[in-house]
């Protein structure tokens, strides 16, 4: 009876704190929500796809599910501000329990590292003006994520015990679910969680392979209800962006292409088009229209060992945002890539272009596009002032270094790599296969290196770096081999 007391108790204090840190880090989102943004954006490909749905031919390009939940809120100003809402309580409860699961782990040693990080979340301008101003998957994934990554901590910190729970496998796997139908770039995310859980905790193999059949059995249930819809599966032209950036870097550079080679990519692009729609830092034109078969990949294969020095430059101009610190691309318009100055293109004569009379919008839908509000004028003028015309010492650096620095997930990652080589604690590198997987994906297929793509990294970034601090910080005995050889996967 008294244990049981003691854990209600627990319990109370758990909620209690999840309300007042909740409460602490939605404030000053409300404020900027309301006061500065209302009513945000909708990143232009989100809107493409609800404009889709909205005529009655629904595509993957962007989630199916995040836009049938969302496309209430995308057809006025009211609605859009109202989705804003909803998304910053989201983003607050994510951060709360959070907190308090790691204040239960130990890992937030103190109230006041526990307030610091609070404060880091609350007033973070990576959150307050990005998260709520552009409303994307992007964003969505994001609070999915800082959830996981506590999950694959609290799964590292009991040494697999965490999967014992039906409750908690089950949750990893939902999560895992959000992940993969948000972005399709988690597909690495998911198969590195899945398969390292399965080769560090083998005596949890059960759980682990209970946990993938359901969430291979809600990918499946999703997908067949999209095919029931006659919902147009996501184009593979997303697999190619790279391979098609080094293609048109030959065209660019004047290289050898042989005659059968050039003859099949004709089909494709012309000549012209593959040469004149070239930008460094953009994939996105090229990539329209390809179908990765086997010739094409053969073909591309061909043309790379013939052009290496091609291949190369393409591939390191179009990831370079990800691995120069703070480098800004060129096509940038406001950001770092942002990119919500886009919507303005959503107007009656673009929709009519695009999708012809099928289109029929109301004005609501035209009035959120292209709402302009003094204080958001004013904010985008004073952030162009401050980050370009007249940029301030160390108050500029600092928000181009940290706070809106595409790179910086890419050198938090190669310390969490060297904090691990040089303490021997392969579980941080465990901890951060969030962090690594999703990078690699940008690496591997990513189109554009924009900062939207980054800052779904952000919020897991203070928990890695305290993880690395209490890693460097620990000095921990002599150990035999074999004791050192199951003490490996402990934090």
């Amino acid at each position: 009876m008294q244990n049981l007391k003691r854990l209600l108790s627990n319990d109370l204090e758990d909620r209690q704190e999840l309300v007042l840190l909740g409460t602490l880090v939605l404030l000053p989102n409300l404020i900027v929500l309301f006061f500065l943004v209302w009513p945000g954006f909708l990143q232009a490909d989100q809107v493409y796809s609800s404009i889709r749905l909205k005529i009655g031919e629904p595509d993957q390009w962007h989630s199916i599910v995040y836009t049938v939940l969302t496309f209430p809120f995308f057809d006025n100003a009211q609605g859009l501000g109202a989705y804003g809402l909803v998304y910053d309580v989201l983003f607050s409860l994510s951060c709360a329990w959070s907190l308090v699961r790691l204040r239960s782990l130990g890992i937030l040693a103190s109230q006041r590292a526990c307030l610091v990080l609070t404060a880091v979340f609350a007033l973070s301008p990576s959150f307050l003006f990005y998260t709520n101003v552009l409303y994307s998957t992007e964003s969505a994934f994001m609070i999915a994520l800082l959830p996981l990554t506590v999950f694959i901590i609290e799964i590292v910190h009991s040494k697999g015990a965490w999967l014992r729970s039906p409750g908690n496998w089950i949750r990893l796997a939902v999560f895992l679910f959000i992940a993969l139908e948000l972005r399709k770039n988690a597909v690495l995310l998911v198969f590195f969680i899945l398969l390292i859980l399965l080769l560090c905790y083998r005596a949890r193999w059960r759980q682990i392979l209970a946990a993938t059949a359901v969430l291979a059995l809600a990918f499946a249930l999703t997908q067949g209800v999209a095919r029931l819809a006659q919902v147009a599966p996501s184009p593979a032209q997303e697999l190619v962006s790279i391979p098609a950036q080094q293609i048109a870097r030959v065209y660019v550079d004047g290289g050898t292409i042989p005659d059968d080679i050039k003859a099949r990519l004709d089909e494709i692009h012309p000549e012209e088009y593959w040469r004149e729609n070239y930008l460094p830092s953009l994939a996105d034109n090229e990539k329209r229209g390809i179908e990765p078969d086997a010739q094409f990949l053969a073909d591309w294969i061909a043309l790379g060992i013939q052009n290496p020095g091609s291949y190369a430059n393409a591939y390191l101009d179009v990831t370079r945002s990800f691995w120069l610190w703070g480098d800004q691309p060129s096509h940038n318009e406001y950001m770092n890539a942002v990119d919500f100055t886009l919507s303005y293109v959503w107007t009656p004569e673009y929709v009519e272009q695009e999708f012809g009379g099928k289109a029929q919008l109301s004005e609501g839908f035209y009035e959120t596009m292209g709402r302009r509000s003094t204080l958001r004028d004013a904010a985008v003028l004073g952030w162009d002032y401050l980050m370009t015309a007249r940029p301030v010492p160390v108050i500029t650096d600092v928000l181009k270094g940290v706070f809106f620095n595409i790179a910086l997930p890419f050198y938090l990652c190669l310390a969490v790599l060297v904090v691990s080589i040089a303490k021997r604690r392969w579980s941080l590198l465990i901890i951060a296969t969030p962090l690594w997987s999703t990078l690699l994906s940008f690496f591997v297929a990513a189109p554009v290196a924009c900062y939207r793509y980054s800052a779904m990294l952000y919020l897991i970034l203070p928990a890695l770096v305290l993880l690395m601090a209490k890693t460097m910080r620990e000095k921990k005995p002599q150990q035999s081999s074999k004791e050192r050889e199951t003490d490996a996967l402990s934090p």
